[in-house]
Formats: structure tokens, C-alpha cells, sequence
């Protein structure tokens, strides 16, 4: 009898330690003494807000009349039993202070198996470098051929619709959208046609990334999948179906990195190699534009250090999740708009014959003269901002709205 008493009392220290429930116990004291007086939710004892929070329009317009009701400009959500976060409504209430502050684990660090420590997770000097060694890579020179990717790939999701209208179907703009977002980033990431906006069955790097980003909000809004990456991935079928997902990924960045490296005859090791200017001229007479990949092989810090396998194939695999979700949906919402409000569609419709000038193709330079699409563009981000929120930790006691 003792013995069993003694395993299973192993086992609940066993538990404390994996979930580190002493040190949330401690926190949870802390927090909930700070945010008291914070108006909030009703809140369940274990699930907190979450069992509330849903990525529905319904719950949108609920929090949006609970708002207006209470004029709350700040509102405190229980993520689980033991963290909260504070929504700040007021724009006010934000100062550079809180932005300085370290990213929010428990956010984007539910990214962290795909992406690593990339631009979109690192902090502090991590970031900063990683944002320097980056910054060639969004320079105009290497962006303008990238028009001619929008434009051929825009053909093949024009040619979708057209289709489809002929046998009078209904389109599905954000799924065709998102297939178009994602077909322009691998062109331009790292030259790779995946021809996903046509296959009946899909890419299996394209599916993978599908399926990594759908879980990865899945599991942002379940208490239980969060609790830790451990039992995350060897204990739930949500983590072992993530990480069938992450390991084609990564095995085909790391495949694309390789052969690129072989192709430029880039050794991680020959600084010389990486730094001649060279490589990046041989690459312009060979193919007609040099993608994301190949800056991030050959660009330096200072110190003439550039960035490992590794930190190629995270930056690769952040640019992939940043850029076709948040871009797709930043077009549909746009489209949407216009589709409600048809006098402005006339006039970006208008905007746009009078530059084409009977062309049915953009060059880079034609795009300074879309100002009043632009503005439509802007105004529909304004809208419906396709990221909304940005989470920090507070690193120390901090007054807000005070």
C-alpha cells in the first residue's frame, strides 16, 4: 500500500514539475491581485475565457456590443486557469514601452516548432540581427521582376473564375485567393512551382503548410493543447497530426536549401563564397529574377557571418505562414468591399484601363500610379486588418491608461 501511495505521490510531483504548476501557482497570485478591478468575461475555473472565444463572426459582434455596452477601453481574458490577458481597446493606452516588451510565449510560441526562432518569434538581438540580415531581400531592385510572378499567376485564377462563371458556379474567393497568395510566395521564396492553384490533390508541401497553419490555430485556442510540447506531440492525435505536417515541410525546405546551395556552389563554411557579389550576377544571367532564398544564402552580417541552414530554413518557412494567409486575406476583405460599395470598384476599375493603356500586363512602375486602388487597399486593411492583434509579455509592473 505504501508503495503505491509513494508512486502515485511521484507521479503528482511528476506532473507539477512537467507543467511547472508551482511557479504558475505563485504567478497566478500576482496576476490576479493586479487585474481584479479589470472588467471581463465570467470565467470558467479551468477553461477560463477560452470555452467563449471563437473565431466567428457571431463572437466578434458579441464582444463588440459588450464593449460599446460598458465603454470598456481595457478587458482582462483567462486564457485557461492561470494566464490572462489584457486587451487594450484605446489606442491611448499604447506607448513604445509596450511594444519594446518580449513577444507573448504563450502566442507565438504555439509557432515556434514550424517557424523556430525566426523574424516573427526572436526578441531583443536575435531580432534586431535577424531583421538586418533580411532587409536586402525587400530591396526594390529585387522586388520589381516579382510583378511578372503577380501577373502569371493571376492569369491562371482569372481563368478559375471565368470557368467557373461559364457554368454559372459559385466562387469561393478566399479559398482561390489564398491558393493564388501561395502560389506567388513559393515562386517568389524560393522559385518553386507548385502549380497549387490547379492540382485536384495537392502539393504535399502545399497541403503540409495548409495543415500548419490551420493547427497552429487550433491549438492557439485550446487550453488543453497548449499546456505543453511534450504531451502536445507524443499524447494527442492535434500533435501527431502536426507533426506529420511539420516534418514534410521541413524535409522539403531543407531539401530546396540544399540543392540551392549546390546549385550556387555556396558551402556554409567559405565566408569568401557567400560574400562575392558574384554569386548574385551569375543568378541574375541565369534566371529572371533572385528569390528569397538566394539573399538569405549570400547575405552578411558586419562580422561577415550569415545565417546557418537553420535559420535559412526558418526564415523561409516564416515568410511561407506570414505572407499568403495574412495577403489573402487582405484581398478578399478588399474584393468584398467593392463588391458592397460599386462606385468605388468603378473607379479602381477606371484607374486601372487608364494605366494598362490596352496592355494586359502590370510592370513594376504602373503600380505607383494605382493612388486611388491604393487608398481602397488601405481603407479595407483599416476594416478588416488581416492581423488585428500583437501580444507582448509585460516584462515588469506597468501602468496602462493610468
Amino acid at each position: 500500500m505504501e508503495t503505491y501511495l509513494l508512486l502515485f505521490l511521484l507521479f503528482l510531483v511528476g506532473l507539477a514539475v512537467l507543467f511547472n504548476l508551482p511557479q504558475k501557482i505563485l504567478n497566478y497570485y500576482r496576476v490576479c491581485k493586479a487585474v481584479k478591478d479589470l472588467p471581463g468575461l465570467p470565467t470558467h475555473w479551468l477553461w477560463g475565457n477560452m470555452h467563449q472565444i471563437k473565431m466567428t463572426q457571431e463572437f466578434f459582434e458579441f464582444m463588440y456590443e459588450w464593449r460599446n455596452k460598458n465603454n470598456n477601453q481595457i478587458a482582462k481574458y483567462w486564457v485557461g486557469p492561470f494566464d490572462v490577458s489584457i486587451a487594450i481597446f484605446n489606442p491611448s493606452y499604447l506607448n513604445k514601452q509596450l511594444l519594446k516588451y518580449p513577444k507573448a510565449e504563450n502566442v507565438y510560441g504555439v509557432l515556434e516548432p514550424w517557424l523556430g526562432p525566426g523574424v516573427l518569434i526572436a526578441n531583443g538581438e536575435q531580432w534586431f540581427r535577424s531583421r538586418r540580415l533580411l532587409t536586402p531581400a525587400f530591396h526594390f531592385d529585387i522586388l520589381k521582376p516579382y510583378v511578372h510572378v503577380y501577373n502569371e499567376c493571376t492569369d491562371v485564377l482569372l481563368r478559375k473564375w471565368q470557368a467557373l462563371a461559364d457554368k454559372g458556379q459559385p466562387v469561393n474567393v478566399h479559398e482561390t485567393v489564398t491558393q493564388l497568395t501561395l502560389d506567388i510566395i513559393l515562386q517568389c521564396a524560393c522559385s518553386y512551382k507548385s502549380g497549387c492553384q490547379e492540382q485536384i490533390n495537392k502539393d504535399p508541401y502545399v497541403d503540409a503548410v495548409d495543415k500548419l497553419s490551420n493547427l497552429s490555430i487550433e491549438r492557439f485556442m485550446s487550453v488543453l493543447l497548449q499546456i505543453n510540447n511534450f504531451f502536445y506531440f507524443n499524447f494527442t492525435p492535434h500533435g501527431w497530426k502536426y507533426g506529420k505536417a511539420l516534418k514534410i515541410a521541413h524535409e522539403h525546405s531543407e531539401k530546396v536549401i540544399q540543392e540551392r546551395k549546390e546549385a550556387l556552389k555556396i558551402d556554409s563554411g567559405d565566408k569568401t563564397k557567400r560574400k562575392n557579389p558574384e554569386v548574385l550576377r551569375s543568378i541574375r544571367t541565369t534566371r529572371k529574377y533572385l528569390d528569397f532564398l538566394d539573399v538569405l544564402l549570400t547575405t552578411q552580417d558586419d562580422e561577415g557571418h550569415g545565417l546557418t541552414d537553420l535559420e535559412i530554413r526558418n526564415e523561409v518557412d516564416t515568410f511561407m505562414f506570414e505572407g499568403h494567409d495574412t495577403t489573402a486575406s487582405g484581398i478578399t476583405w478588399t474584393l468584398y468591399l467593392l463588391a458592397r460599395h460599386p462606385e468605388h470598384q468603378e473607379k479602381c476599375r477606371e484607374e486601372i484601363v487608364n494605366i494598362l493603356r490596352g496592355r494586359d500586363r502590370f510592370d513594376y512602375e504602373d503600380l505607383s500610379g494605382l493612388k486611388y486602388t491604393l487608398w481602397c487597399i488601405k481603407e479595407a486593411m483599416r476594416i478588416y486588418p488581416p492581423v488585428y492583434n500583437a501580444y507582448r509579455r509585460l516584462a515588469e509592473d506597468t501602468d496602462i491608461g493610468g
